[in-house]
């Protein structure tokens, strides 16, 4: 895409507008003159236009309710090449409208959205200035319309033994890293984690002690005596059942303990 060669704010557009739009720096000249439609147009050298039609919410609740909003939009979509609404301001300054059109208004804009045309918000009139700058500017470097989604970097420590070693019962990130640290290996580990030399933290603490038996616990298929030490466990603020099938046959299968 060429660089723009012309910015245009409509007569009708405070010249204020103008005046801001200049960017004597990137070289973008502006013209304060009658646009056939829409209020800002950038017009580049190979004659493509980009035209933003500007209302205020106030501007915008007028145009809906008179059905002139409509005639407007088809003219910038037929006769533009790029096409814009915008919306400058906040709805709650809308004099005199309940907030039923203003939920109406915004349905509709909604709409257009979807639909017809890209409709784009600002704060003030300075943000308008802001927004219209920036099309501009992506205009001119030729980078409208493409979207580069942004790489993160993101610098650790961690590696597969890291994500390993914190899946150990109470081992979280940190004492991952000091274990990583103090030994070579899993297999290093293994061995001497009851070395007092060796271990991140006292050997007797109850979270090294942890570690240890998950390291040294033989690998069994739980049992069924194992089932009924967890539950008569779990309920031992409470009345403790017979967990089922503990070899009464001849009564319930749960019974409350004596």
């Amino acid at each position: 895409m060429s660089s723009p060669i012309n910015t245009v704010v409509d007569i009708h557009e405070d010249e204020w507008f103008a005046v801001s739009l200049v960017d004597q720096q990137l070289g973008f000249d502006v013209v304060h003159e009658a646009l056939p439609e829409g209020d800002f147009a950038i017009i580049t050298a190979d004659g493509h236009r980009t035209v933003i039609e500007r209302k205020t919410w106030a501007d915008a609740m007028g145009s809906w309710k008179s059905k002139r909003m409509p005639e407007q939009i088809s003219r910038l979509v037929e006769n533009a090449d790029r096409y814009f609404l915008l919306i400058e301001g906040s709805p709650d300054l809308v004099w005199g409208s309940s907030k039923s059109d203003v939920a109406s208004l915004q349905a509709h804009l909604n709409r257009l959205s979807t639909e017809v045309l890209p409709v784009v918000y600002t704060s003030d009139k300075a943000g308008t200035v802001r927004q219209v700058s920036a099309i501009r500017r992506r205009i001119s470097e030729g980078n409208f319309g493409v979207f580069v989604r942004p790489v993160t970097v993101v610098q650790t420590t961690r590696n597969r033994h890291s994500s390993l070693l914190e899946r150990i019962p109470k081992v979280g990130r940190g004492t991952a890293e000091k274990i990583m640290a103090s030994y070579t290996s899993v297999e290093d580990l293994v061995a001497n984690w009851s070395d007092p030399d060796r271990a991140v933290m006292g050997v007797k603490s109850k979270t090294w002690q942890g570690l240890g038996s998950f390291l040294t616990q033989p690998w069994r298929a739980v049992s069924s005596s194992d089932e009924r030490e967890v539950i008569v466990t779990v309920q031992a603020e409470g009345p403790k059942l017979w967990p089922e099938g503990s070899g009464a046959d001849d009564g319930p299968t749960q019974q409350t303990l004596g």
